[in-house]
């Protein structure tokens, strides 16, 4: 947790509060309800980027969590001393950083200490489970085309 009051978003969940998002080295905080009628199901995630001291910028997340028909979500922006530290990442394989910040495939989110073998682009890194998920993707409309 962060010590020095610093303007965040709270976000609430059916009257329960579910994270101060924020932090002296948040650039950007994002709160995003996306809805899949679909399939019946909603998502709340908190996410944005950080700065960290003589760094590059790094992928931050606060919070991921599925919601249901009749939840009421409520963001508030406020000053707060509680902020809560984000879950921090990097997709960009150009980065110049010598921090702990670790690369994580840019579809799954899973590090290279969860996986190995990674692939990485000019822009991006995937891991090979996501390659062979894309793969059967791929293979599978290919035949639905015959």
């Amino acid at each position: 947790m962060y010590t020095a009051a610093v303007f965040c978003l709270e976000i609430n969940v059916n009257g329960q509060r579910r994270v101060i998002a924020g932090g002296p080295a948040a650039e950007v905080i994002n709160a995003t309800v996306s809805l899949y009628p679909g399939l019946q199901e909603g998502w709340l995630e908190v996410a944005g980027s950080v700065l960290p001291q003589d760094q590059p910028v790094a992928d931050a997340r606060w919070l991921a969590a599925a919601l249901a028909a009749g939840d009421v979500v409520e963001v508030r922006l406020v000053e707060s001393e509680q902020a809560a530290a984000p879950r921090v990442s990097r997709t960009d394989p150009t980065a110049r950083a010598t921090d702990a910040i670790p690369l994580v495939c840019a579809f799954c989110d899973k590090s290279h200490e969860e996986v190995s073998g990674m692939v990485s682009s000019r822009k991006a890194v995937i891991c090979p489970e996501c390659i062979g998920y894309l793969h059967d993707v791929i293979h599978s409309s290919d035949e639905g085309s015959d």
